[in-house]
């Protein structure tokens, strides 16, 4: 009789046997297979009409048992290519034992592989040999003919991508094999007016290229020997990203002849002075209790008065508080031209005050000079004495 440990592996064996075999995707798609299985491959596969672009493929170690990537696993990135980029199915063979490579990070033995990818339509894809410019696009991809089989000899292809204006294009390689035997013979080269760029051999999944303007032209060239590569597969994407334009908002009053409009009840009439489409008052008259806010009658009209503003009312009042940096900047500026007149003012005053007390003093100084004077007469007119008389 088999014991209940014995039962619960052999289930988890088979489960995870099942949630592996193939898995089909059509845009974002992840494929997975733990080590402990009896699956030794893994494959998946994308519908017809579409290839595969392998994002990002790497060996996990799950501390639940699972066999794909949950968060808070340890994982180490697999650095090969997959030969199936650019094609319609993979199969990846893995270890054979119950366990993967070794993680440094958490010193584990990997339990799972794990693949994640994007199928990407064949429809979508262009060929730089037959599509001399793009500028409707924001992201795209772009290969070589024949792709992903060996391209032709004796080709010189161009192919320029324009975005808006104040973007970028960023270039990214997700596949390439150009034949650099003796240098760069088959190449890709890269220029947007202010630098340029050659590339050649194996690249997988790298940013190779990005713009300083709106504008990248892309040359690809491949001369007359033996052709031994795959060619070029392309993503390219135009950033900032672009934002839906906002809805146009008024920057006048409109000139449309005021319409009146006259609303009757009983003896009340009340004449518009705006035109309908700009304001809509709604009126609702009724005696039972109800929740909406009661305001001022301005009509004399019993009942409530539920008053709506449109949104061109709505857009006037927003932007009748726009700016109040400028009110501040305003108080600002007329206190500091008050301040300067006062200083001003102190000044002239200062001065008209300095001129008077040096007026006074000058004055002071010539009286108390004159009385000093008649003072020293006097005194020397009492102690005169009479002149000798000569005695003969």
């Amino acid at each position: 009789m088999r014991t209940i440990f014995e039962h619960h592996k052999l289930v988890t064996a088979i489960l995870l046997w099942v949630d592996c075999i193939i898995i089909r995707g059509s845009e974002e798609s992840t494929a997975s297979v733990a080590f402990i299985s009896k699956v030794k491959e893994l494959t998946f596969m994308c519908n017809t009409g579409h290839r595969l672009h392998i994002l990002k493929t790497f060996y996990g170690y799950s501390y639940s048992n699972h066999s794909s990537f949950e968060m808070g696993d340890c994982i180490l990135s697999y650095t090969k290519r997959l030969s199936c980029v650019g094609r319609r199915s993979c199969s990846v063979k893995l270890p054979s034992g119950t366990t993967g490579p070794w993680i440094p990070t958490c010193k584990k033995h990997s339990s799972y592989f794990q693949v994640e990818y994007t199928c990407v339509s064949e429809s979508s894809i262009v060929d730089i040999c037959t599509t001399r410019v793009l500028t409707s696009m924001q992201r795209g991809y772009i290969t070589t003919p024949n792709y992903p089989d060996e391209y032709q000899a004796n080709k010189n292809c161009n192919l320029t991508i324009s975005v808006e204006v104040g973007q970028r294009i960023n270039l990214q390689a997700i596949d390439m094999s150009l034949q650099d035997n003796h240098g760069c013979v088959d190449y890709l080269y890269l220029d947007d007016t202010h630098r340029t760029h050659t590339l050649c051999g194996d690249r997988n999944n790298m940013n190779i290229f990005e713009s300083f303007i709106n504008i990248l032209k892309l040359q690809f060239k491949s001369n007359g020997d033996n052709v031994m590569g795959r060619g070029v597969w392309l993503y390219f994407k135009a950033t900032p990203t672009l934002t839906s334009p906002a809805p146009p908002r008024p920057t006048k009053r409109s000139t449309t002849p005021l319409r009146k409009t006259t609303t009757q009840r009983g003896s009340t009439r009340h004449t518009s002075r705006y035109p309908s489409p700009t304001l809509t008052t709604h009126k609702t008259i009724t005696n039972r209790p109800t929740d909406r806010k009661r305001v001022k009658n301005p009509f004399n009209l019993k009942g409530t008065v539920k008053v709506t503003k449109t949104e061109s009312q709505l857009v006037s009042s927003r932007e009748g508080k726009a700016f109040p940096a400028a009110e501040i900047i305003g108080g600002v500026l007329g206190t500091l031209l008050l301040i300067l007149i006062a200083l001003i003012g102190l000044l002239i005053r200062r001065r008209l005050t300095d001129h008077y007390y040096t007026q006074v003093y000058y004055q002071s100084a010539s009286v108390s000079q004159q009385n000093v004077n008649v003072f020293t007469n006097d005194v020397n007119s009492e102690h005169s004495y009479p002149a000798e008389t000569s005695m003969c």
